[in-house]
């Protein structure tokens, strides 16, 4: 059993969830070895990347090839960690305790290397047409990790329904994107071990506030 947010009625939109913490957080020690174990998986794949890169050769052509490579270890690295915690840390919005062993089933990696690998190039392209595009595209991809784990969509459904989720809640989605990259930063300017706390706070922001802009109610564990 778990108690809805809002005096038990649903949640219409966004609101501060800072004295809910310790419910998402509880018990600390799975939430913080998810994450560690989110760092090592990126730290392997980008580390991946940048080996290949390295290795392709000095000329031009290898060189673009290398960055490529680079890039799309990087996207999918990214995809890949995101959809594991998200699959942990969805089902601490329907009232259950967070489980480290959510984190450990790969069973839809495949889909979330391909969104990854279809985000990165998107946002690639939209980068090299002065920048501004490339962020605008990954905030609108921002959730497409979300629906391949949640409503287990194939990865350019999932795209699509990300890029609706932000476009029909656009306002709320904006001030969530800009808010979660402040609270992450916050924790690599504080010597780079807060980022243990401020990351998963942005993570699990990010999956409230994915339910609540369906009009899903999210429950706290009691």
């Amino acid at each position: 059993m778990g108690t809805a947010i809002g005096c038990a009625q649903q949640v219409a939109g966004p609101e501060p969830i800072a004295c809910h913490l310790c419910s998402w957080f509880s018990p600390v020690g799975p939430v913080i070895g998810a994450f560690l174990l989110c760092i090592v998986i990126y730290g392997v794949l980008v580390g991946a990347g940048t080996v290949l890169r390295l290795a392709v050769g000095d000329s031009l052509v290898a060189q673009l090839i290398g960055q490529g490579l680079s890039i799309g270890f990087y996207t999918v690295a990214g995809a890949i960690v995101g959809g594991l915690f998200a699959q942990a840390a969805l089902p601490v919005a329907d009232g259950q305790k967070f489980d480290f062993s959510r984190f450990t089933d790969f069973s839809q990696a495949g889909n979330l290397a391909v969104v990854g690998l279809i985000s990165g190039a998107i946002t690639l392209v939209g980068t090299i047409l002065c920048v501004v595009p490339g962020i605008i595209a990954g905030f609108l991809l921002s959730y497409a990790a979300y629906f391949v784990i949640d409503q287990k969509l194939a990865p350019v459904e999932a795209i699509k329904a990300s890029v609706q989720l932000c476009r029909d809640n656009l306002g709320a989605t904006i001030v969530w994107w800009l808010l979660s990259s402040i609270v992450a930063g916050l924790g690599i300017c504080l010597c780079g071990v807060g980022v243990l706390v401020t990351a998963p706070i942005a993570l699990f922001g990010t999956v409230y506030t994915y339910r609540v802009l369906q009009g899903r109610q999210v429950v706290m564990p009691s």
